[in-house]
């Protein structure tokens, strides 16, 4: 036999085996060739793993490009083509393996107000050696615009000559959107700081209302405090506190308008939720207002502008401002007026709340009343007599139950007795005994006791 070894980075990785069985042994060219076989193996093996090890790298590559929301590109300058990866395509909007390799297919993906500036980044790395780092928008075929960041190198042969150019390409469109969201917000910012000043009077106004407007529980102070704070905040002709009851809108409380003009109620517009400003220079222009296009007229209004109400965050109500003249709000006015709203709605929610558990606990009250009187009647109600338990029942229904109760009983002979009467006031327990005596209880009466004697019916 023969033993060749498997060599694979300098370390033995298995063995080739020759086994023969003829006298003599193996022969020395059989032996030489099982070497050159076993070399031949080791340097498969070591290839497969590189080949496969390769695989992997590219793998991870693909993977992190993908992360990163990236991909490569390559451009050969001698033929013109370009490659792209697949995740590249994907930035694109492109489906895998459709992009044709034609520098002017890439070309047409920048977007037309781009396209001179990656240009331009082009031609300068490739004649002046500079850097190609530039941020462009591209037009996927759906229309789809998206932001993107190229970077490239160029590869020059021995003469200096570029010959190959490539890079990588990353879509930053969240970057650029979070940015330009960063530059509104900054814009909005100087814009709130150059209101300032017309801001704070109506802002410093509005916060000592506030206490006073979230801390009246009575609904019915809500709604002329709300208006006292409209007319400190916002000037106008007109003021109303618009509130939904059901499928209606009804003012509920206004100043500065004609009682023709607050009386009227509106049905709900099934295309309007009311949860969201109005503003409206022009009334004839906004279609939610047309069906009080007369009852303006009547009322010489304008302009107007409305801000929401939602209480516990449903459209319940509106603050609206009138105007007879033509009137175009400030954005201070609109704000101011929104933060109203906030506030009123909040002080409205409050109130209904408030009034919501009085009257869960005045129902727990006369409930628990009740239960107390259940249990005192029951224990009460131990004698045999049952005329004492009549009069125990009459004594404990005062005040619990009524005012005033009385108990007649028919006797053996069909006539009513007065058994027990009893009164929150005891003075008028004489007084009620003597107008009954005066005037007896008719049992033959369509109504009343009688009817009720007669029919077993009781009467409410």
């Amino acid at each position: 036999l023969a033993f060749v070894p498997l060599v694979a980075e300098g370390r033995v990785i298995g063995k080739f085996m020759l086994y023969g069985d003829k006298p003599g042994g193996l022969q020395h060219r059989e032996v030489s060739a099982a070497r050159t076989m076993g070399s031949l193996i080791g340097f498969a093996a070591e290839r497969t793993r590189a080949t496969i090890e390769a695989q992997r790298e590219r793998q991870r590559l693909v993977f992190a490009l993908d992360a990163a929301n990236m991909g490569t590109w390559d451009w050969d300058l001698g033929t013109g083509t370009v490659q792209w990866s697949e995740n590249l395509e994907r930035i694109h909007g492109l489906r895998p393996g459709t992009f044709t390799g034609a520098f002017e297919s890439y070309e047409r993906e920048i977007h037309p107000d781009d396209r001179g500036l990656v240009m331009a980044s082009l031609d300068r790395a490739l004649h002046e050696g500079a850097a190609h780092e530039v941020e462009y928008r591209i037009v996927a075929p759906d229309g789809t615009v998206r932001w993107v960041l190229g970077k490239g190198r160029v590869e020059r042969d021995s003469a200096g000559r570029p010959v190959r150019m490539s890079g990588v390409c990353m879509d930053v469109t969240s970057r650029k959107r979070v940015e330009s969201e960063n530059a509104r917000l900054f814009d909005d910012a100087q814009h709130l700081l150059a209101l300032e000043a017309a801001l704070r009077e109506r802002l410093a106004r509005l916060t000592d209302g506030a206490h006073r407007l979230l801390t009246s529980l009575a609904a019915g102070a809500v709604i002329p405090e709300v208006l006292r704070l409209a007319a400190e905040v916002v000037t106008a002709d007109g003021y109303a506190v618009w509130r939904k009851n059901g499928s209606t809108w009804r003012i509920e409380g206004s100043r500065g308008l004609g009682e023709a003009f607050t009386a009227a109620a509106v049905g709900e517009n099934e295309r309007f939720r009311f949860d969201r400003p109005i503003v409206a220079a022009d009334l004839e222009g906004v279609a939610v207002l047309t069906a009080r296009l007369d009852a303006y007229a009547t009322e010489s209004i304008q302009s107007l502008f409305s801000v929401p109400l939602l209480v516990r965050g449903e459209p319940a109500g509106s603050v609206v401002f009138y105007y007879r003249v033509r009137h175009e709000p400030t954005d201070a006015e609109l704000r101011v007026a929104m933060a109203l709203g906030h506030l009123a709605a909040a002080a409205i929610s409050n109130a209904e709340l408030y009034s919501e558990q009085q009257q869960m606990r005045a129902r727990a009250e006369v409930a628990q009343r009740r239960a107390s009187l259940l249990a005192e009647a029951s224990a009460s109600l131990s004698s045999l007599d049952y005329e004492d338990n009549l009069r125990t029942v009459a004594r404990l229904a005062v005040p619990q139950l009524c005012d005033w109760c009385a108990v007649d009983l028919l006797d053996e002979r069909g006539q009513l007795a007065r058994l027990a009467i009893t009164h929150v006031d005891p003075e008028k327990v004489a007084f009620a005994e003597a107008v009954h005596r005066r005037y007896p209880v008719d049992l033959d009466a369509p109504r009343g006791v009688g009817h009720v004697l007669r029919t077993g019916t009781p009467v409410l």
